[in-house]
């Protein structure tokens, strides 16, 4: 009756779009009407209708409306988590930025502290050590933070990474997802 082949009949059964019912020796049973919802028949050059000029329908279900309107509520999520990231990504930016200012700003003033503090009598060799020590702390200091900073700033590299993979990966997740819902 329908010129519709066997792949397309079984695809259209598989996604629920032609109902079926299946009889006793697990046979698939269609109803005529099913055809006639899913597929339109072409009028012939005499006026009647034959199983040649079946072509299947376009059509809108709920569902599909709904799906849609999920896939735009799901897109506008996945947007607004990815921009709140960058914020805070940019944020957390700025305050190492600042952080990083700030400790120079320690460094130069504890420089000049230091050597307004030198002592230039004689006999003060001690203090001269003491001084010296005290110094070498803040080198040190000075040089565990230059790694912190380093460190803070290799971590916010790979975050910024992170979130371009995760840009990439939601367009790729976005076009097969939508692949295997439509079908392209």
């Amino acid at each position: 009756m329908y010129n519709v082949s066997k792949p397309t009949l079984y695809a259209d059964m598989k996604t629920g779009k032609l109902s079926y019912a299946v009889d006793d020796r697990k046979k698939r049973k269609i109803n005529v009407a099913e055809l006639d919802r899913l597929y339109e028949k072409r009028e012939t050059e005499e006026g009647s209708f034959t199983s040649e000029s079946v072509q299947p329908a376009t059509f809108r279900t709920e569902s599909n409306v709904a799906l849609k309107k999920e896939i735009e509520t799901i897109r506008e999520s996945l947007a607004t988590s990815q921009n709140r990231e960058i914020q805070l990504l940019n944020n957390q930016i700025e305050q190492l930025q600042n952080q990083v200012e700030n400790l120079t700003g320690s460094l130069n003033k504890a420089l000049d502290v230091t050597a307004l503090l030198e002592d230039k009598r004689e006999g003060q060799g001690t203090k001269e050590a003491q001084t010296d020590a005290k110094l070498e702390l803040l080198e040190k200091q000075i040089s565990k933070l230059e790694v912190q900073n380093q460190r803070l700033l290799k971590r916010e590299e790979e975050r910024e990474k992170r979130v371009q993979m995760l840009k990439k990966e939601a367009k790729g997740k976005n076009k097969s997802f939508l692949k295997k819902l439509f079908r392209f």
